[in-house]
């Protein structure tokens, strides 16, 4: 059961990607929104106190010898992260909210990220007014 679990969190994963890459180009104001929250994201990591001001950017997760995704695992409450992998890029941030979406209600997304205007976005635009 361990793996099919672990299976089907990746499959709702790349279909975060997949809805991402079907964005791209026809919506520019829905792909507005998730910058402007990754934006907002990556800044209140900087600004937690973790020390990845060192090794981030505002743009996101732009490593100087280190992988930033892999410090955070373990750390993900301490710090407000939807995951410690949505630290990587934008398009990592917005599959792990996809994914925190349908396996979590989407709980991460209003209680961490705070960010109401994203889960709307995926609710309403990807999965058509569905909830899990």
């Amino acid at each position: 059961m361990q793996g099919s679990t672990q299976m089907y969190k990746t499959f709702i994963h790349e279909l975060g990607h997949c809805a991402d890459y079907s964005l791209k180009g026809t919506n520019k104001k829905v792909l507005n929104i998730v910058d402007r929250v990754w934006a907002t994201y990556t800044q209140g990591i900087l600004n937690s106190g973790s020390g990845m001001d060192k090794y981030m950017t505002n743009k996101g997760a732009e490593k100087v010898g280190l992988n930033t995704w892999t410090w955070f695992i373990g750390k993900e409450n301490k710090y407000n992260l939807i995951s410690a992998y949505s630290t990587h890029n934008r398009a990592e941030f917005f599959a792990e909210a996809v994914r925190d979406y349908v396996l979590n209600r989407g709980d991460k997304i209003k209680n961490t990220v705070k960010s109401q205007k994203l889960y709307d976005m995926i609710k309403n635009v990807i999965f058509g007014g569905r909830e899990f």
